[in-house]
């Protein structure tokens, strides 16, 4: 656990918000994109989102 650094392959973030909470993964691809999954409290799904470089 720690900052972030330049090779890094895997991000996770977590967050707390009053009584909810909720994460996301976001794992680099090899075209530099990163495609992450994440979830909050009470949900049964996750969702996917793509990070692009501009």
């Amino acid at each position: 656990m720690g900052s972030a650094g330049a090779g890094d392959t895997a991000l996770s973030v977590g967050y707390v918000s009053g009584t909810t909470f909720g994460m996301v993964m976001y794992f680099k691809q090899p075209d530099g994109q990163w495609q992450g999954v994440w979830t909050y409290s009470g949900s049964n799904k996750a969702s996917s989102e793509n990070w692009l470089r501009k």
